[in-house]
């Protein structure tokens, strides 16, 4: 897995859903799953994280 683009991504989904607020009409909020092969996923830069497995 590659940190810095899975860091990037949900940065700008957090910082979209954090303005979302700002639009005439305001969207639903995001619903993000991380989801893994394993409970435990470790990325090529050695970051972790848990979530649900696939």
């Amino acid at each position: 897995m590659f940190d810095s683009g899975l860091s990037a991504l949900l940065d700008v989904l957090d910082a979209a859903d954090a303005m979302r607020t700002e639009l005439p009409e305001t969207p639903p909020p995001w619903n993000i799953t991380k989801a893994g092969f394993r409970r435990r996923v470790r990325t090529g830069g050695g970051g972790t994280w848990s979530g649900p497995p696939r």
